[in-house]
């Protein structure tokens, strides 16, 4: 095991950890089944299902497996599951064939621990053959067991789960899900979602197969269908991870994810492992992923006859900001390894960051197919760095794809390829700039027994040795109708080219052409260097270069590797002997790329004229596109200007009667367009009306109860600053303008007149903002502080409105914690008092409790997690922290969110009192179950009476503290502090 693993392994163990604190995980007792008679209704059947209203009659599904079923309202499992262990309904045995309509009603806080189960494990344990789930929500839920799990269903065979949504943490080992773990036997998941966090292994060998994934949705899709679903989940594994997918082999289509993913190996923004013809159609990633090797923005690995159709991945793949992929070997913006797989018409945007075979699309290729895909981030790698894929091998096909980020790569880099060795590249190209040290190309880095044919390159290439605009170093390789126009540059640097000679063999098409083949093919960009430098090859060692040309002028160049030429040469068709300039491949037509020959398969131009500007000669901008792309058509540029005429839009026609179009359409490019500006003569300058700037307020007043108070200092209209000072509750504030058309606005509402405001105690900020009819703004500050009157009636006692307390049993404990200020509830109306307290809650509670006041914080958390407290909680968390009260985990985590359990209570209490540790047993029956960093603690609160045990003298140490238990410790504390100060 690789220490990458064991450091996952020790998360895992230490999330298990976590997780036996929640309610329900550690309890051992029974489950209570409901009988046929215990149902809300219902006889069972699809007309007349048996209806569910609380938790006992959830569980009571297990006796009718095969049933119709409807939930009636929302179920809350925390009082069931407080006394209760949940066992998954249906079994391999018995697996759960009926079905059950939630009516999109919620089951919350449902929890279990089935560690000690290797079973497949949720809240149905298997779900089989016309077993259908629908319209279900499952929020607030942690579930830890071994093999296939999921919150709603360890294992799916042959079932249907539709509009399904699940929120909450799972914890387990191989084919974990959020949703479901294992879906098999043609399943289908639809329309479904999942959040939360999920964490596993993954991709662990038992007698040679691998058992299971781990993903946001769902763990191992081996022969179900995955569509129309989300998932947004933190996902964490070893191998075979993935946002929605861990391990697919069957359909994954219109869905997507948008959580950060983590593994070592096989690691997807989508899926982490598309494998055995598993399909991937119309889907996207967003999320960052991180992890050693076979990293994907969508998919971490495609392999064995998998196929990803029309999806993409937007993140960077570069690390620790939205959307990464972090990685070190076979990394892509959209798969990180694709072998003898298919892949087309996919793209991916994000920038790449990786050291061995890099690639803004895919890192490796090998034994695949690509077509009509594209990659526009920019790439940084060390070894085999390509835009769009870090290596091609083993007969890979790429035709009609491209890159357009700059890529920087020491050893073998490429515009689109890093590395292409026995393969084809067709009707390509890339446009982002290169940069490296050994073999570098505008389009391919190293191209080793392949063959580039219609492809072109237009970024500038800079590195130091067999560097060229086209491919770096050719090798018994053959490069046929292709161009390149971008400057190629040799470092002269020895301090830089730590790898290789610099300054040598640098070629505007090809930098070193070894008995390798070059025809049809031409090269225009300025070429630089000390060694062995060409126009169109720098050093052409046993080669073949046949009707190939590059231009004298802007190469600077004149040697005898091809045939040189003037630029006024390089723009007439007759020149390039053997060639057909008849638009079946190779056109030539100006103004289009300014004269020179062009691929018209996969090239289309639009090209804008002046069409009588004022410029000396006629003016005109030509740009490139892919073939068949959708293009914004561009504004005129800012110095086409044409004396006493205005710009009216473009026109395929010089005199305005063929097609007209205006900056901002789009339009389809299946043919080169040529745009003629279109002019209107200006009519001569009207006399505009003049508009006031007058911006002042002739009035303003402050009111209350009709008495005009007094502004300091006087009002005038010269003065912006105002002081005013009232015991008054409200105020009355009237603005003016001196000019009728301006208009006025207090904090940014606007003012008609007057309007009368409610007062803060203290110190209130009124801004008023008067517009002149001109649009000048003149700003008044107005501050208004209201003084507290001199006698304050006491506060009156809060009533005790809560309507879910009666006949609870802390009811009057409640009530009187109200009173004195310790608790406040959600609404009114509600305490909750069964609902499971969060850290942070008990920290805010127990703050009130020793009337200590939040501070403002000295400065800023360092917690990872701080991104999980809440807005209102981060000076109370600043001021527990000074207080002992709350204390970071030693992973540097708080976890404020996270439900707080008896043993931690009393711990946190005690800590802010600064007992003393009061080492030895406690004289609960569970004393062994309390953790030893407690029992001190709990002796002492139980000494003091502030603790009691539960049923049969138990304390319960790991059971998840309720609101109303937390109530009952903190009053009989306030009670304790009372007496002991007295």
């Amino acid at each position: 095991m690789s220490n990458w693993q064991k450091r996952s392994v020790a998360v895992f163990l230490v999330f298990m950890l976590m997780v036996g604190a929640y309610p329900g995980l550690l309890a051992k007792g029974g489950t209570a089944h409901a009988a046929p008679e215990d149902f809300a209704g219902g006889d069972g059947t699809s007309e007349d299902p048996f209806r569910i209203a609380s938790a006992e009659q959830l569980s009571g599904i297990r006796n009718h497996p095969d049933s119709h079923f409807v939930l009636i309202n929302d179920i809350d499992m925390s009082a069931y599951l407080a006394s209760s262990a949940w066992v998954p309904i249906g079994d391999s045995a018995l697996p759960f064939t009926g079905e059950l309509d939630g009516q999109n009603f919620k089951i919350s806080n449902f929890m279990f621990d089935r560690r000690g189960v290797d079973a497949p494990a949720g809240l149905f344990g298997v779900i089989s053959t016309s077993g259908h789930i629908r319209n279900l929500v499952i929020e607030d839920a942690v579930v830890v067991a071994r093999n296939q799990t999921g919150i709603l269903a360890g294992t799916a065979d042959g079932a249907v789960i539709d509009r399904v949504e699940v929120a909450g943490s799972v914890a387990g080992e191989n084919a974990v899900g959020g949703l479901i773990g294992y879906l098999g036997v043609g399943s289908v998941v639809s329309n479904s979602r999942a959040s939360g966090y999920v964490e596993g292994i993954g991709g662990e060998l038992v007698g040679g197969e691998k058992v299971g994934g781990v993903g946001g949705l769902v763990g191992t899709n081996s022969t179900g269908t995955v569509e129309d679903s989300h998932a947004s989940s933190t996902v964490k594994g070893t191998s075979e991870v993935g946002g929605l997918v861990g391990w697919n082999t069957s359909i994954v289509v219109r869905s997507h994810s948008t959580g950060d993913v983590a593994g070592v190996s096989e690691v997807g923004g989508l899926v982490g492992a598309n494998e055995d013809n598993g399909t991937i159609m119309n889907s996207s990633a967003s999320g960052d992923v991180t992890g050693e090797r076979d990293l994907g923005g969508l998919a971490g690995i495609n392999q064995d006859g998998a196929d990803i159709a029309v999806s993409h991945a937007t993140g960077n793949v570069v690390g620790n900001v939205a959307g990464d992929v972090v990685g070190t070997k076979y990394v892509g913006g959209l798969v990180g390894a694709n072998v003898d797989a298919t892949l087309s018409t996919s793209y991916a945007s994000g920038n790449v960051n990786g050291d061995e075979y890099t690639g803004g699309l895919v890192g490796l290729i090998e034994g695949s197919t690509i077509t009509n895909s594209y990659a526009t981030g920019k790439v940084t790698g060390s070894l085999y760095t390509g835009g769009f894929a870090g290596a091609a091998l083993l007969n890979s096909e790429l035709s009609n794809n491209r890159a357009t980020g700059d890529v920087n790569g020491s050893l073998i880099a490429g515009g689109l390829v890093g590395l292409s060795n026995k393969g084809n590249i067709s009707y390509s190209y890339a446009s982002g700039h290169a940069t490296g040290q050994l073999d570098v190309g505008g389009l391919v880095g190293e191209l080793e027994d392949a063959v580039v044919s219609g492809s072109f390159a237009v970024g500038n290439v800079e590195g130091c040795n067999d560097i060229g605009g086209l491919v770096g170093d050719s090798d018994d390789a053959l490069v046929t109708n292709s161009y390149a126009t971008g400057a190629v540059t040799g470092i002269a640097d020895a301090t830089v080219c730590i790898y290789s000679a610099y300054g040598d063999s640098i070629g505007g098409l090809v930098g070193d052409n070894k008995n390798s083949t070059i025809e049809n093919s031409f090269a225009i960009g300025r070429v630089t260097g000390l060694v062995s430098v060409g126009g169109l090859a720098g050093i052409n060692e046993d080669g073949v270069i046949t009707r190939s040309y590059y231009d004298m002028e802007t190469s600077g160049q004149s040697d005898t590797n091809g045939q040189g030429l003037t630029s006024e040469e390089m723009k007439d068709g007759s020149n390039y002997e053997g060639w057909n300039f008849d638009n079946t491949l190779w056109a030539i037509q100006w103004p289009h790329h300014n004269g020179y020959p062009y691929l018209s398969t996969i090239q289309a131009f639009i090209t804008y004229v002046g069409n009588g500007t004022d410029h000396g000669s006629e003016q005109y901008r030509s740009y490139s596109y892919h073939f068949e792309s959708q293009v914004d058509i561009l504004e005129k540029s800012a110095d086409w200007t044409k004396g006493g005429y205005l710009f009216q839009g473009w026109n395929t026609a010089a005199d305005g009667s063929g097609e007209t179009l205006q900056p901002q359409d789009t339009v389809t490019l299946t043919r080169d367009k040529v745009l003629y500006a279109i002019w209107r003569q200006s009519a001569p300058p009207q006399p505009q009306p003049q508009l006031s700037d007058n911006a002042n307020l002739s009035v303003l007043t402050v009111t209350s109860a009709d008495e005009e108070l007094a502004l300091t200092p006087t009002f005038a209209a010269g003065t912006t600053s105002y002081q005013v000072e009232t015991k008054a509750d409200e105020v009355t504030i009237k603005a003016i303008p001196s000019d009728a058309n301006a208009s006025v606005s207090i904090n940014k509402v606007n003012l008609a007149g007057s309007k009368t405001i409610a007062l803060d105690e203290g110190s209130n900020e009124f801004e008023i903002a008067v517009r002149a009819e001109s649009g000048t703004v003149k700003i008044y500050k107005l501050s208004i502080q209201r003084l507290p009157e001199s006698e304050e009636l006491p506060p009156e006692e809060p009533a005790c409105t809560f309507r879910d307390i009666k006949g609870h049993w802390a009811e009057s404990l409640i009530c009187e914690a109200l009173h004195i200020g310790i608790v406040e509830g959600p609404s009114e109306t509600t305490f909750q008092p069964q609902k499971y307290i969060t850290r942070v809650e008990f920290a805010a509670m127990l703050l009130r409790t020793l009337e200590i006041e939040s501070a403002p914080a000295g400065s800023e958390l360092t917690f990872i997690d701080r991104d999980q407290i809440p807005a209102w909680a981060t000076d109370l968390i600043s001021t527990a922290q000074e207080n002992g009260i709350l204390q970071g985990y030693p992973d540097q985590t708080l976890r404020p969110m996270q439900m707080v359990n008896r043993s931690e209570m009393v711990v946190m209490m005690a800590r802010a009192l600064n007992w003393d540790l009061e080492p030895g047993d406690t004289s609960f029956a569970d004393d062994a179950e309390i953790p030893a960093w407690a029992k001190g603690y709990v002796q002492g609160a139980a000494e003091k009476e502030l603790v009691t045990g539960r049923d049969g003298n138990r304390f319960s140490p790991v059971h998840p503290a309720t609101r109303a238990e937390a109530t009952t410790l903190l009053l009989r504390l306030w009670h304790f502090l009372e007496t002991d100060t007295n």
